[in-house]
């Protein structure tokens, strides 16, 4: 019989999964998409002539353009996490249904060998042949 100390529930690791992904695809996705659009252009300073400006106008589409990439990976790794939980639940739900089988017949094979011990037994006992 396996160990029933030893119980690993993969519901809330499979909720957990389900509200990541929820989150990243239908809440992060579309608000990085819209952030994106929004700070593409860069309006300040145009018609200022000023190096200054120009380089101010540079660094910031820069630091721009890794804020949307640093959400956009935020969001794969999201993507990647919930994938990760789904897949460790269903290895752990694998396994233990694997258990479960193997435990089974552990089972059967010991109720049979048991039940054969008994047949014997009883045929030394009484002479009967097996027959009860």
């Amino acid at each position: 019989m396996s160990d029933p100390s030893i119980n690993v529930e993969t519901g809330e690791l499979n909720n957990f999964a389900k509200d990541v992904r929820f989150e990243a695809d239908e809440v992060f996705r579309p608000a990085v998409s819209r952030a994106a659009v929004s700070l593409s252009g860069i309006n300040f300073g145009q018609k200022n002539a000023s190096g200054a400006v120009h380089a101010a106008k540079t660094r910031y589409s820069q630091a721009m353009s890794a804020h949307v990439r640093n959400l956009n990976a935020y969001v794969e790794a999201a993507g990647i996490m919930a994938a990760a939980a789904e897949l460790v639940a269903k290895e752990f739900d694998a396994v233990d249904a694997n258990n479960a089988e193997a435990a089974a017949r552990v089972n059967a094979m010991l109720r049979s060998a048991t039940d054969e011990a008994h047949r014997k037994a009883f045929e030394q006992a009484y002479g009967t042949g097996g027959a009860v």
